[in-house]
């Protein structure tokens, strides 16, 4: 019988070399999990995270409009009116501005129909809006009040219902980003 003998130096070697070849492999598969976790991440930091905060933030500029709203109709006196006018002003930009910011974050199907009818209702509350302020300076407070508590609150209602709708598609697209990220580590 033929034994092959091994040097114990070319035993050292091979032993050696498979070693780093194992340290390697592990190597670069915890890396293929690290990149699947960072790519992950990457989406809740540049898309989710986002969404969340402005819808929360339009959702928010829009309760205070209504609130500068209603602070016009209960002033009676031209600063108080003209202090609600500034107050509006200030509330239907910062409004313009949110809704410029998550136009460009708006991605899903789901999310796009809920945000495009979420403008249509609330192209439809700006004008309810122009009416209202034009019954407060006409000194219609009691109408204008009737105004805001009936036709304008339906129009409201649906807004906020439809900024709650697609600020929950986003929450549901974080919670799912961090499902994976978990599944992924």
């Amino acid at each position: 019988m033929n034994r092959i003998s091994i040097s114990l130096k070319a035993s050292l070697v091979g032993a050696f070399a498979l070693l780093l070849l194992l340290l390697v492999g592990q190597g670069l598969f915890a890396l293929s999990l690290v990149g699947g976790v960072y790519e992950d991440v990457e989406t809740l930091a540049t898309r989710w995270v986002p969404s969340v905060d402005i819808t929360n933030k339009i959702n928010t500029a829009i309760a205070d409009l209504r609130g500068s709203q209603n602070r016009h109709i209960v002033n009676r006196t031209d600063a108080g009116m003209k202090r609600a006018d500034d107050a509006i002003a200030a509330d239907l930009k910062k409004l313009d501005e949110r809704m410029k910011i998550y136009d460009g974050l708006v991605s899903g199907s789901e999310e796009r129909a809920l945000y495009g009818k979420f403008k249509d209702v609330f192209a439809t509350y700006l004008k309810q809006h122009d009416e209202l302020i034009a019954m407060s300076r006409a000194g219609k407070k009691d109408e204008a009040g009737e105004f805001l508590t009936s036709a304008m609150r339906q129009s409201y209602n649906e807004l906020d219902n439809l900024a709650d709708g697609f600020r929950d598609v986003n929450l549901a697209g974080a919670k799912q980003s961090y499902a994976d990220s978990t599944a992924d580590f």
